[in-house]
């Protein structure tokens, strides 16, 4: 019985001894892959390093930030955010990274925290300027803020048929629009009734207050256009009175079917007075509907944005001091 236990303790220490050898390696293996693993990861630091460092100076600058993030990422950095990044990561005080301060990894992290912070910023701005208002976001609110823009571009479509004639692709995207609009015109006071009920709601307490700011600018914008057509009525009646229409004066050559330098350079300044209004609308319009898709309320349209505001009797820049002076 004693020499049965003494083999079955020899045997089990033998396994024991190939179990410690056979860690041993394994631990030895591990540290060759964590040591290939270091090196690896320090020469790619390495290779980012000496790319973003374009002048080989041993440094990182902000312009050389900015540039590197754009070539190597896509990530567009303004002036406020290199600064930022230099500021933050600099622990000589330099005012640039040197290789042990620079980790590509670490500096988009902080740069996701800064913009994750400026979106919070701006929310809560938000919410502050709304304080006990009605602040639904959800997605059927911030569509009826892109429907609202609608009545606008229908009587501010007309002003692209300048840029339909120069680029004929636009006209499958302005057709259809008119169309529209044409469908809301044979229908009696359409389009009185539609900006109506678009003032009407605009002033409402219980309309979400992103739908009601939007609706304030969409109806301000609308205005301004039509503002525009009549100036443009008005300046074609001011040209009928200098150069009236009549056969008399075609008869006398005052108007020819004969191209002259005259009437090409009327018709181009005519373009160019349509495109010139029409840029800024449409401007207007694709950034307030893309901010009120994200939730956000578009308050940086001139003079549109600060007739929304009063309107809705948001506090405007300077109101604070305005009221400390008093």
């Amino acid at each position: 019985m004693s020499v049965l236990n003494q083999r079955r303790s020899s045997e089990l220490a033998s396994e024991v001894q190939t179990l410690e050898r056979e860690a041993a390696e394994l631990r030895a293996v591990a540290a060759e892959l964590e040591e290939a693993k270091v090196a690896e990861e320090s020469a790619k630091r390495r290779r980012i390093f000496a790319v973003f460092d374009s002048d080989a100076s041993g440094t990182i600058s902000a312009s050389e930030l900015q540039r590197g993030m754009r070539e190597q990422f896509g990530i567009e950095l303004n002036d406020g955010c290199s600064e930022y990044i230099i500021k933050n990561f600099d622990k000589t005080g330099k005012g640039v990274l040197d290789y042990e301060e620079f980790e590509v990894d670490s500096v988009r992290a902080a740069l996701e925290r800064k913009w994750a912070g400026e979106e919070s910023e701006m929310r809560t701005s938000e919410e502050e300027t709304f304080a006990g208002a009605n602040l639904d976001d959800g997605l059927l609110v911030r569509l009826c803020c892109v429907l609202a823009y609608i009545v606008p571009v229908m009587d501010g479509i007309v002003y692209s048929l300048p840029l339909c004639l120069i680029f004929p692709q636009l006209v499958q995207v302005v057709t259809p629009i008119l169309e529209l609009s044409n469908l809301v015109e044979s229908v009696p006071f359409g389009p009185i009734i539609t900006f109506c009920i678009m003032q009407y709601l605009s002033r409402r307490e219980w309309v979400p207050d992103l739908l009601r700011y939007n609706l304030c600018q969409a109806v301000d914008i609308d205005i301004r256009v039509c503002l525009f057509g009549l100036f443009l009525k008005f300046a074609a009646w001011v040209a009928g009175i200098v150069v009236p229409f009549t056969d008399e004066v075609i008869e006398n050559g005052m108007i020819t079917t004969v191209a002259t330098s005259a009437g090409i350079t009327s018709v181009w300044v005519g373009l160019l007075v349509g495109v010139v209004a029409f840029f800024p609308f449409i401007a207007s319009v694709i950034y307030s509907i893309t901010w009120s898709l994200l939730g956000h309320f578009p308050r940086n349209i001139p003079m549109v944005s600060e007739e929304a505001e009063r309107v809705m009797r948001l506090p405007t820049e300077g109101s604070s001091d305005d009221n400390e002076h008093a």
